[in-house]
């Protein structure tokens, strides 16, 4: 990070602590500071404290200091060649995969039988489908329904479930050299458990609110970038006022 830049926030940093700052006043104090403070000097500055973690944006416009460690999940060699699979057959098209054994990172009671998930575009689903089945051993299904889980799926070893991407679902990159994997943010996660209750049904109730409190004690979430996507997805209230209630200090914070 640069040198300057980091001797000109230590002081605020060490006053501010936990609270949040506001876009404005962040910019307030550095051109204190730099009085030649321009804007795009200001986006930089933003940008070198995201990538260095030691600034974290909460929503729009609001950051908080941080020393949480970035969201790395294991990603292993089954999910490395399911990505490569469909990569090289469907070079094009975008999608993220993942695996249910990243809850049992923040759940309680750790789940025996996992699955993999790939998020794809709606169109392509039954490409996908038809080329895994006729050209590799994976196991796979299609929006499988609770029946189906229970039934089939449960009993599988290392299925892999294929459902539509939603559009502009918060995505990150993780390089797995010579691998670059789409896998899903947290803030995506969290909304997709909230909404999939079928497909996601073992970790529902208590064993949800265990998640999502783990999963913001251990990170730094966007809580701007949950309620767009749960816009998308159709459910902006119902998950606002989920996180009222049983994160009401943490709201609080933003409102």
């Amino acid at each position: 990070m640069d040198r300057e830049l980091k001797n000109i926030l230590s002081e605020y940093i060490i006053h501010l602590k936990s609270k949040t700052i506001s876009k404005d006043e962040l910019y307030d104090f550095i051109s204190s500071k730099k009085p030649d403070l321009n804007d795009n000097t200001f986006r930089w500055y933003i940008s070198q404290l995201k990538n260095n973690h030691i600034l974290s944006e909460v929503k729009n416009g609001l950051y908080k200091w941080t020393n949480k460690p970035p969201f790395r999940p294991l990603i292993n060699e089954f999910l490395v060649g399911l990505n490569d699979d469909i990569n090289k057959a469907f070079t094009e098209t975008k999608f993220c995969c993942w695996s249910t054994d990243w809850l049992n990172e923040f759940s309680r009671h750790q789940t025996a039988t996992n699955y993999y998930l790939v998020e794809i575009e709606k169109d392509m689903i039954d490409s996908v489908f038809n080329y895994l089945m006729d050209n590799t051993e994976f196991h796979v299904f299609i929006n499988p329904d609770e029946q189906t889980l229970n039934r089939y799926i449960q009993s599988e070893t290392d299925p892999v479930i294929l459902k539509s991407l939603i559009s502009r679902s918060p995505l990150t990159k993780h390089k797995i050299s010579p691998f670059v994997i789409n896998i899903p943010s947290l803030e995506k996660l969290i909304v997709d458990l909230f909404c999939d209750t079928e497909l996601f049904n073992y970790w529902q109730g208590e064993e949800k609110i265990n998640i999502y409190r783990n999963i913001l004690k251990q990170y730094d979430v966007n809580f701007s970038t949950i309620t767009s996507y749960a816009k998308r997805r159709n459910r902006e209230k119902e998950i606002k006022d989920f996180l009222k209630v049983n994160f009401s200090h943490i709201m609080k914070e933003l409102s």
